[in-house]
């Protein structure tokens, strides 16, 4: 708890988030072998050529989007810290504000459009996935190129207040049979709300 990530302690934790990424993909593997679904998929024709044509383009679409991405959070980087120079404010607070909420667009996109489509699991799985890419891949990658070094309050505070929630959501969907309701979910944004207001406040 002394507030700083050494590169060893990057790497452990790089480690980790491969190892729970070895253990997801094992997990599914099983978990398709016992899916009837595979079965039916198999037994059907093969796909004709407008279907190749489709995946193609698929694959496409989405090297091109992962690129528009990275380019993306270089600039909301860059553009972040000169906001935060001119106005002096922490670089901290503009992390916790307009960059966590400009890099967490597309995730609340994918996630409102599955669950139009009625698809929880993917809105759902993309949070989970997001966070623990962000708390293990993320942290890991950048303190094991470079230490890194947590403002004071970072574990006393918002660490804290995320540890929190994730035990709020997590009693919230066991307690109503895997359902999180509407007033529940706007409960958690008045929480969102609330913090960002905290944060701004105090700083």
């Amino acid at each position: 708890l002394d507030n700083f990530i050494s590169q060893s302690e990057g790497f452990i934790i790089l480690i980790g988030f491969l190892i729970i990424m070895l253990w997801l993909l094992r997990f599914s593997l099983e978990l398709s072998k016992d899916n009837r679904t595979i079965k039916n998929y198999v037994d059907q024709e093969p796909l004709d050529s407008s279907a190749h044509h489709s995946f193609a383009n698929s694959v496409f679409c989405l090297i091109f989007g992962l690129f528009l991405l990275f380019y993306g959070a270089d600039v909301v980087v860059n553009n972040a810290i000169e906001i935060a120079t001119i106005l002096n404010i922490s670089e901290t607070v503009i992390g916790i504000t307009i960059v966590a909420i400009g890099t967490s667009l597309p995730e609340l996109s994918v996630s409102i459009t599955s669950a139009i489509k009625g698809q929880h699991g993917l809105a759902v799985g993309n949070i989970i996935g997001s966070n623990i890419f962000n708390l293990l891949a993320v942290i890991g990658i950048a303190s094991s190129i470079s230490p890194a070094i947590l403002p004071e309050n970072t574990l006393t505070v918002h660490f804290f207040l995320m540890l929190m929630l994730t035990i709020i959501v997590s009693a919230l969907a066991f307690r109503n049979n895997k359902q999180i309701k509407r007033s529940e979910g706007f409960l958690l944004l008045l929480i969102f709300l609330s913090y960002i207001g905290y944060i701004i406040y105090n700083n």
